[in-house]
């Protein structure tokens, strides 16, 4: 394990000179072995479904092999909540009633009125409720890691040869952001297929019409309802950029052509993606026009959505924990009291050290220069790209997730990249050569990124709540947990979240109030074992339940 520690603090675009060098002085080194390993990659790609399957196979298995050594724990906020709408899902409901003592079960990312939920979309929380009928959450990550993968290897198919097509996803299905998603439960990966869906629908719109418009219509449902925002911006800028490849070639004319083929697909999954946001908005807001998470907004939050807005007039809170957390912690993580240079090039730092694959991509995209004035289609995606970061930079986000609609396009830039570089000193073959280590170190950074994943997420206050959760469980009947914080409690450490179905759930997680709350609590929940946490001691226990010193009931004394 320390070897791993050591080995993810080790910075690998060092090693790109050396690497060129090698390549420079000896580029026939390994050409035999090479070369027969990209002959059996091109068999394999010719059978294009096959290379799709493989593809997600391998991206299933390099999510799953921490979770081998040790599963994952939840432990940011965002987590909690997809889970308690997978939990909601997985037991037949879009939402959940209102409990009768809500503020005690009041938490970040979750709304308690006008019903109990995700302030989320649901694409996440259905993958995961997938996952949770299957025997756990984290099925759901995987295989929705996995679908996603195959559908970015979908849409390469149609942008690039088949080779580099199965090139590109396997190469994805290896990236160190898909196997950190694959060891929590908040990642990209259903927007991630969504745009992949989208952007391959479009160019097979654009080549041979029909077919696909279902694809299409697929990418637009899942953005829709995963990642709304960066999902519109996306669909939009395809859609132009589609047009307008069709009339550049075909005139007037190649437009209603496509409109007359894809019409009917294109308008039935424009239909059901009205109907099911508007459906879901009904069902946990009161509104189909109001998403939960505007309610969110609307209920907790002061920082502003978008670059420009201004802070909002702060709500009433009824607990410090969540207070300080939306007041303060929140303002800072998105910066947004910096100006607008300063937050956008945090943003490009933090995307760049997530997708960048430790720098080792960045020859690729150095080189995507001299591929650009002789594809147009290069010019497509780019733009559409383009429109991606846009978004990014209007929102106050830096977290992976919020490009996830964009990856596969981002992937496209990535293997063009590498295809150019790869004519480098063709005669020579020092771009041949480079390409191909290249691709072996990403390979060999694997591991690493595995051990990483495993030492970042060994010890902390989540095991803490972790072990607390298998002390009780282990235990008979049902349990009742009041968390005592210390006035310094760090909100990000926060332990109140519970199941959807608050009443049957066999641990339920609650704040202590005040003395004439915290008695209607117990009195409700009179059939549970009534436990206190104090999450900020070192090593916490639970302990039978004793009121606060400061709350303590008359003695008459």
């Amino acid at each position: 394990m320390l070897l791993f520690v050591f080995a993810s603090e080790f910075k690998f675009y060092l090693l790109l000179p050396p690497l060129l060098l090698l390549a420079w002085l000896r580029p026939g080194w390994g050409r035999t072995f090479f070369d027969r390993a990209e002959a059996a990659v091109s068999r394999l790609a010719k059978r294009r479904w096959l290379a799709v399957a493989a593809v997600g196979l391998t991206a299933f298995a390099a999510s799953c092999v921490p979770a081998l050594i040790r599963m994952p724990a939840p432990k940011i906020h965002d987590e909690f909540s997809y889970l308690l709408a997978a939990d909601t899902f997985a037991h037949g409901r879009l939402t959940n009633p209102t409990h009768p003592l809500w503020p005690h079960f009041e938490s970040i990312h979750i709304i308690q009125q006008p019903s109990y939920n995700s302030k989320y979309p649901p694409g996440q929380g259905v993958a995961l409720a997938l996952g949770q009928v299957l025997g756990h959450p984290i099925l759901g990550v995987w295989l929705s890691l996995a679908v996603a993968c195959a559908s970015v290897c979908w849409m390469l198919q149609a942008w690039l040869p088949a080779r580099w097509a199965f090139a590109g996803g396997l190469l994805m299905a290896i990236h160190p952001q898909i196997i950190t998603w694959g060891y929590n439960y908040w990642g990209g990966a259903v927007a991630m297929t969504g745009g992949a869906l989208l952007c391959g629908g479009m160019r097979r719109i654009v080549d041979t019409r029909r077919e696909g418009a279902w694809p299409f219509g697929a990418g637009l449902l899942i953005l829709a309802n995963s990642r709304p925002y960066e999902g519109l911006v996306l669909s939009t800028s395809t859609i132009a950029a589609g047009i307008f490849v069709i009339i550049r070639a075909s005139g007037a004319g190649g437009l209603r052509e496509v409109v007359r083929q894809c019409g009917i697909p294109l308008f039935a999954f424009s239909l059901l993606t009205i109907f099911s946001l508007g459906f879901y908005n009904y069902r946990v807001t009161g509104s189909p026009l109001h998403m939960p998470y505007s309610e969110h907004v609307r209920q907790y939050l002061v920082e502003p959505i978008f670059v420009g807005e201004k802070f909002r007039p702060e709500p009433v809170y009824r607990h410090r924990e969540i207070r300080e957390f939306y007041v303060k912690e929140e303002v800072d993580l998105t910066l947004a009291r910096h100006g607008f240079l300063y937050r956008s090039f945090k943003k490009f730092q933090a995307q760049g050290q997530n997708w960048l694959w430790m720098g080792l991509w960045l020859p690729p995209l150095l080189a995507l220069p001299w591929r650009w004035r002789h594809d147009l289609w290069l010019h497509v995606a780019a733009v559409c790209l383009g429109g991606q970061v846009a978004a990014l930079l209007a929102g106050q986000g830096l977290f992976p997730q919020y490009a996830a609609p964009g990856v596969a396009l981002f992937v496209l830039l990535m293997v063009e990249g590498l295809r150019q570089l790869r004519l480098w000193r063709r005669s020579h073959g020092t771009g041949l050569a480079f390409t191909r280590w290249l691709c072996v170190l990403c390979v060999l950074t694997v591991p690493v990124v595995w051990g990483r994943t495993l030492a970042k997420n060994a010890e902390g206050w989540f095991r803490d709540r972790e072990r607390v959760l298998a002390q009780l469980g282990a235990l008979p009947g049902k349990h009742l947990v009041l968390m005592r914080y210390a006035l310094d409690h760090n909100p990000n450490r926060e332990w109140v979240f519970n199941a959807a179905d608050l009443d049957r759930a066999k641990i339920l997680w609650a704040r202590e109030m005040d003395a004439e709350a915290d008695f209607r609590l117990l009195a409700y929940f009179h059939d549970r074992t009534v436990w206190v946490v104090e999450p900020d001691q070192p090593n916490p226990q639970p302990h039978p339940y004793f009121p606060k010193p400061s709350v303590a009931p008359e003695t008459g004394k």
